[in-house]
């Protein structure tokens, strides 16, 4: 299109005229019969009154209960009872002739006999004992081993300290070969320090890594480094859980 001043005046849009809405030509069938399928109260229900006989004001309270009125009862000869002199003590009731001894000893006849105490004869000559402290009673707080270490425990630690002695004979026939030495304390330590400088800086190396490992030399440079950490802190543990240490120039 070429430029042009006449370009620049707006210009409205062009009116487009809505189609008719259709219309079926049954409208008007569709609508009446729809009209004379209705019925009144349909959905309440068939009449059963008519609608000139209604409930009234007030009607339903015309029936009433009946109502006994109180009725005085007046005296005989016309006066009420004299009020009682001073000197005219109540009637007393007697004493009664219960005998609390004989009822009590009536209710324990009656009542329910004691249980006795669960025992058990563990002896030909006929020596009872209490069953509950017995151990024989599902209450294992009463056992006699009760809160003593088991057999196969004492067994199994014995096995131990028998292997430990024979470990310590061995590396003692190898001190006397000279195959073994001890690493000193201040060895030991200044190893273990070393081992967790080495972990610092590796560490700061992996932290400077890329985020991403798209290349290969990446990848390959990020394995190395975690290899490389889990392998000291291994050595650091091993360190820290023992602190005596034999080494040996013999393989």
């Amino acid at each position: 299109m070429e430029e042009s001043i006449y370009n620049l005046i707006p210009v409205d849009p062009p009116f487009e005229e809505k189609p008719v809405r259709y219309r079926s030509v049954f409208h008007d069938a569709v609508r009446d019969q729809y009209k004379d399928k209705k019925f009144a109260s349909r959905t309440m229900g068939t009449l059963h009154h008519q609608t000139s006989n209604f409930l009234k004001k007030g009607e339903k309270n015309s029936q009433t209960c009946e109502t006994n009125t109180f009725q005085r009862k007046e005296p005989v000869d016309g006066k009420k009872p004299r009020v009682p002199k001073a000197s005219e003590r109540s009637v007393i009731n007697s004493r009664t002739q219960k005998d609390f001894i004989k009822m009590n000893a009536l209710e324990v006849i009656k009542a329910a006999s004691k249980k006795p105490i669960p025992r058990y004869v563990d002896a030909p000559d006929g020596t009872t004992r209490e069953l509950e402290p017995s151990g024989l009673h599902p209450k294992f707080t009463g056992k006699g081993d009760f809160g003593k270490v088991p057999e196969y425990l004492e067994k199994r630690k014995e096995a131990h300290m028998r292997d430990e002695e024979a470990y310590q004979q061995y590396i003692q026939e190898r001190f006397k070969r000279g195959a073994l030495q001890q690493v000193s304390p201040e060895e030991h330590l200044e190893t273990l320090e070393k081992l967790k400088e080495n972990w610092e800086e590796l560490y700061i190396q992996y932290q400077g890594l890329s985020v991403t490992t798209d290349t290969t030399p990446k990848k390959l440079r990020k394995e190395k480094i975690e290899a490389n950490l889990k392998q000291l802190e291994k050595d650091i543990e091993a360190l820290e859980k023992h602190s005596v240490l034999y080494v040996t120039d013999n393989f």
